[in-house]
């Protein structure tokens, strides 16, 4: 379920409180805030994603991104009354202007497709990151491989690349079979419904308003207790007002939050999102991508299997076996055999996704 928005009657409703979120999202990216300053601010404010999770770059950038927003599910159709705007058409274009000129600004060279793993795999041998990467033998044709960072940049750890198609393939054909099972599919159903509606309870931009409150009171204290004193200057009485200004404010805002109703997940909405994902063809890159986001945390890769741990499952991990892939020279058969190595490119694909480390 996108972030902003809530289920009711089968119909999406704006999360007035997350759609908060979202338009101070947009208005802090277009005002020059940089996407990570964002992220560390919404983790600071004690602020989680529609899976009770932390903020992280590459789910702010998707954001910035879904025209769901704006009302529109396509290129094609909008869709105001399924999925309400929450956010107007120009600041949208402006944010997405300023995306793709950042963008420009940082990558040498553009991905032609998405490496949907990057971001979410980690070595089993060393903790580090792996990441997308690719490289032309002399013939000109690419190969696409995942490989340890470690390695790529210090040649430090003794990780073998593993082909991207196959790595890929392997970890949704084993989501799709440990996941789609009722017992799984009602496990993460409860588990979402937990963490959300916890948020919901414990409203964190509320403890924050309140945490604003209590030290603009403090100042206000502080300067009356200076005027009773008898120390009173022009600067006092400005500060004094300034302060005054503040707390009126962060007052209207706390009341203002407070008399929001905010719809509460239940379980069968939940499960009806899930399970929408059974029939979905993974042949088309948007679905798969949306599997992986959805249901897996992360994987530890090691040369001969991979742990995936998943998203919202008590003793998740699940191992899949490579001891039958392909070895390093097979996998880049060609790739520098004949004089020097072809011109390599190197994707950077996961500065813009979520790294974990161990």
């Amino acid at each position: 379920m996108p972030y902003g928005y809530n289920i009711s009657d089968h119909k999406f409703v704006i999360n007035e409180y997350e759609a908060g979120i979202i338009r101070k999202i947009f208005n802090d990216y277009i005002n020059n805030t940089k996407i990570k300053d964002i992220v560390e601010e919404l983790n600071n404010m004690g602020i989680k994603n529609k899976c009770g999770k932390p903020f992280c770059s590459d789910y702010i950038s998707r954001i910035l991104q879904n025209k769901r927003y704006i009302g529109i599910l396509s290129k094609t159709y909008e869709t105001e009354e399924k999925s309400p705007k929450i956010i107007d058409e120009e600041t949208f274009n402006l944010a997405n202007e300023k995306l793709k000129m950042n963008k420009g600004k940082n990558a040498k060279y553009k991905a032609d497709e998405l490496y949907y793993l990057s971001g979410k795999t980690i070595c089993g041998y060393c903790g580090s990151p792996i990441t997308a990467d690719s490289g032309t033998n002399h013939s000109g044709k690419i190969y696409k491989y995942y490989k340890c960072s470690k390695r790529k940049k210090k040649n430090a750890c003794k990780k073998s690349i593993i082909q991207k198609d196959l790595f890929e393939s392997k970890v949704i054909d084993k989501t799709i079979q440990d996941v789609f099972s009722p017992k799984i599919i009602d496990e993460i159903a409860e588990n979402i419904v937990i963490n959300f509606n916890k948020q919901i309870k414990d409203n964190p931009e509320i403890i924050s308003y309140e945490r604003q409150l209590n030290d603009v009171s403090k100042k206000i204290q502080n300067i009356m207790n200076a005027i009773e004193q008898g120390i009173i200057t022009v600067t006092t009485k400005e500060k004094l007002m300034q302060y005054e200004s503040d707390k009126a404010n962060l007052e209207a805002c706390i009341t203002k939050l407070k008399t929001r109703t905010i719809q509460q997940l239940d379980k069968s909405t939940v499960k009806a999102f899930l399970h929408d994902f059974e029939d979905r063809d993974y042949t088309k890159p948007e679905n798969r991508f949306r599997l992986l986001e959805i249901f897996i945390n992360k994987i530890y890769l090691y040369d001969d299997y991979a742990i995936i741990i998943y998203n919202d499952i008590k003793n998740s991990s699940s191992k899949i076996d490579f001891s039958n892939k392909k070895t390093e020279p097979e996998q880049k058969f060609g790739f520098g055999s004949f004089g020097s190595p072809g011109r390599i490119r190197t994707y950077d694909l996961s500065v813009n996704s979520r790294v974990l480390h161990r």
